[in-house]
């Protein structure tokens, strides 16, 4: 299976719960991101449910290699990971967390990339 169809995979379970990832991968109850009982409006919550979301798209996207092309290539991975989640998720607050969590990452890569 390809590693796009894992992370759609992935974002799709985290969004709506779903027990297994696709081919038998399965998630612990805590690797599941379930939004039944998160408040959105509660901005503490909001972002603890943000940081498992970013947990999860770690935990897909993560191949443990150290070159450098392969560690760009789990970033990009990650971060369409958490993309696809946090769409599917459709809390707008969620969505702004995510959006301005984008722009301190792609302020702080060029800043590392000016070094």
């Amino acid at each position: 299976m390809s590693r796009i169809a894992l992370i759609a995979a992935a974002a799709i379970t985290f969004a709506v719960a779903a027990p297994n990832l696709v081919q038998a991968q399965t998630r612990t109850p805590d690797q599941r991101a379930v939004t039944a009982h998160v408040d959105f409006n509660d901005a503490s919550q909001t972002r603890l449910y943000y940081a498992k979301l970013q947990a999860a798209a770690h935990a897909v996207c993560a191949s443990d290699m150290s070159d450098p092309l392969t560690a760009d290539a789990d970033k990009i991975c990650e971060r369409q990971a958490l993309r696809d989640a946090v769409r599917q998720v459709g809390a707008p607050q969620l969505s702004r967390l995510d959006r301005e969590n984008d722009h301190v990452g792609k302020a702080q890569m060029l800043a590392s990339n000016d070094r």
